[in-house]
């Protein structure tokens, strides 16, 4: 599910149920469905405006966008399906006025990274070869970070700096196992989190190891200039806390929360005094209750 606040701290929940399609729940309001033939696997983000944009494919694997004005929602098909080649992992970032889609494409036994501005005329860019997932974040000043794992499982980290329309180089990272998480935070820049089975791997300017195995994957929160590593352990969730922008964390501390806790995508990434792209909670009654800020929930 993906949870998003607009500007006017309008509420919205975004999710997809089988024999439904995505759907949409705008506060209280009853859920409806937006679009039947929609599939699992999209993303949804709001720009400074407060205008909605959603992505995802259809069942003929065409890739689908929607904007919504605030009254309506348009349709329009951004890439027709041809062959066997099929997207997904998609992510929505807003800069300044523009929408950039992230998303890997594949083709046969091949695996593709491509960045398209949305509404652009520059066409769509493969940035890279990869493999297994990638995680990416937005600055300040619209910059956005993004971290993969490269064809030959080489970790690595890129930037795009969104005053020169262009792409840095790749950067080796010493992390190891699956992108887990990407923040962009105050006098630090861009941090990254990776999992294994047993470990979490953060790096910020150098590696810090936390024992873990999650059912939930690992995310990274920083509100109130405290930077935290979460993740969910038998059932309640664990968490390290650092001050100094992950220099140094403290012990693991296990918090009260509620059993068997969902994972939810937040959208935008950063409101209020927290930054974070996904958090672990649970909703009740249209609710939904995030562990993000300290040790207690916080309404979204």
């Amino acid at each position: 599910m993906i949870l998003l606040k607009t500007p006017k701290k309008e509420l919205w929940q975004f999710f997809y149920e089988p024999n439904r399609g995505i759907c949409q729940r705008r506060g209280s309001h009853i859920p409806q469905i937006l679009y039947p033939d929609g599939t699992a696997d999209f993303d949804v983000s709001c720009d400074r405006l407060g205008n909605l944009h959603l992505i995802t494919t259809n069942q003929d694997r065409d890739l689908v966008y929607f904007a919504h004005d605030g009254r309506n929602w348009q349709q329009l098909t951004l890439l027709k399906s041809r062959g066997t080649a099929t997207a997904g992992q998609f992510r929505l970032i807003p800069a300044d006025r523009w929408q950039n889609l992230f998303y890997a494409l594949t083709l046969d036994d091949r695996t593709m990274l491509v960045h398209h501005i949305i509404d652009s005329p520059a066409p769509p860019t493969v940035l890279d070869r990869i493999t297994g997932n990638f995680v990416c974040a937005l600055s300040d000043c619209d910059d956005i970070g993004i971290y993969y794992r490269k064809e030959d499982g080489t970790s690595v980290a890129r930037q795009y700096i969104w005053s020169q329309k262009k792409w840095t180089d790749p950067v080796l990272l010493p992390l190891e196992g699956e992108a887990a998480d990407c923040l962009h935070i105050p006098d630090r820049g861009f941090v990254y989190l990776s999992r294994t089975e047993t470990e979490l791997h953060f790096f910020a300017k150098e590696v810090l190891t936390v024992e873990a195995v999650s059912r939930l994957s690992p995310s990274l929160a920083y509100t109130d200039n405290v930077l935290w590593m979460l993740w969910e352990d038998d059932g309640r969730i664990r968490g390290c806390r650092s001050e100094d922008g992950g220099l140094h964390f403290d012990p693991p501390t296990r918090f009260l929360s509620p059993a068997a806790p969902d994972l939810f995508d937040i959208r935008p990434t950063r409101f209020g005094t927290t930054v974070c792209n996904r958090a672990p909670g649970d909703i009740s009654d249209g609710v939904s209750s995030l562990f993000i800020i300290g040790k207690r929930f916080s309404e979204f």
